[in-house]
């Protein structure tokens, strides 16, 4: 298919002896050194939440930057039995040297929403990463009991009780605070509850119960620039500042590591207006010409 400016076309590949299927958007006149590879937030396919990837794909390759996104195993076209976003190393490894054909580019930036971030930087962990120039990480998952409890108090219970229509509800009498107390007093136990030492790092698979601290490993050993998206209005989002916040490792990793850092206040964590769509495009394509400036 041919759009102004733009060729798409499937592609195929494999990895760890499953064919695996995307779709390459190349740049037609393109002079850009470096490729997108979008990876794809699980589950979902190529296409992304309200063709998220379809629209940032056309919009990147329109303004002269080929891309490429696909299917992991056994989610989509792609063969296998489903993939889960903490052991996916190797097809992002074979994606990226299928992107550099496709493209002609001698460099790819990885672009990832929600657990598709998080494989991000489980891949520096486990790769080399001598073909990527950077990464766009946006809302990076990092879910754990203890840190979904934290965000549920900090943002949600704490919100309430400056909301005009909450108290409200409690004059008229239509609150229910049996089960608003039952359900504080759970996340106030899921918060204090132990937290699991980091594993070594010596350990092969990544886990529930270490997946955070190898995305940590991961963005320690990556050397590259690397651009932040944060929602002011997501969950996940809140989890990782949270994070980033109450842990020392993590602050003074993100605050050497990240170039660039970009929220957009009323998003939500697809960013699915038409509005925080064009946004997260228009700092994506803004930070990838400055990338490429530098090559």
């Amino acid at each position: 298919m041919q759009h102004q400016h733009t060729m798409e076309h499937a592609v195929h590949f494999t990895a760890a002896g499953k064919q695996l299927i995307g779709v390459s958007h190349t740049a037609i006149n393109g002079t850009a050194n470096i490729a997108v590879l979008i990876l794809v937030g699980g589950p979902q396919t190529r296409v992304g939440s309200h063709r998220q990837f379809v629209l940032l794909s056309r919009y990147l390759a329109q303004n002269g930057y080929s891309s490429m996104r696909f299917d992991y195993a056994g989610m989509g076209d792609s063969d296998g039995v489903d993939a889960d976003f903490m052991n996916v190393s190797d097809d992002i490894e074979q994606a990226i040297h299928t992107l550099k054909q496709h493209s002609g580019g001698a460099k790819v930036v990885i672009w990832g929403l929600c657990d598709a971030a998080s494989s991000a930087l489980i891949f520096a962990r486990k790769k080399t990463c001598d073909d990527l120039a950077g990464m766009i990480l946006l809302n990076p998952w990092v879910r754990s009991e203890q840190g979904e409890a934290k965000a549920i108090i900090k943002h949600y219970y704490l919100n309430r009780l400056k909301d005009r229509a909450f108290w409200a509800k409690v004059l008229s009498l239509k609150f229910d605070i049996k089960s608003s107390v039952q359900s504080l007093t759970g996340n106030l136990l899921k918060m204090s509850g132990k937290k699991t030492d980091p594993q070594s790092r010596n350990e092969i698979k990544t886990t529930d119960e270490n997946y955070i601290g190898h995305m940590l490993d991961g963005l320690k050993t990556f050397d590259k620039p690397i651009m932040l998206i944060i929602s002011g209005d997501d969950l996940t989002a809140s989890e990782f500042l949270d994070l980033t916040e109450s842990s020392n490792d993590w602050k003074g990793v993100v605050e050497q590591k990240v170039s660039q850092r970009l929220t957009i206040a009323a998003a939500n964590h697809t960013f699915s207006s038409q509005q925080w769509r064009h946004e997260v495009e228009a700092a994506s394509l803004a930070w990838l010409q400055g990338l490429n400036s530098l090559q």
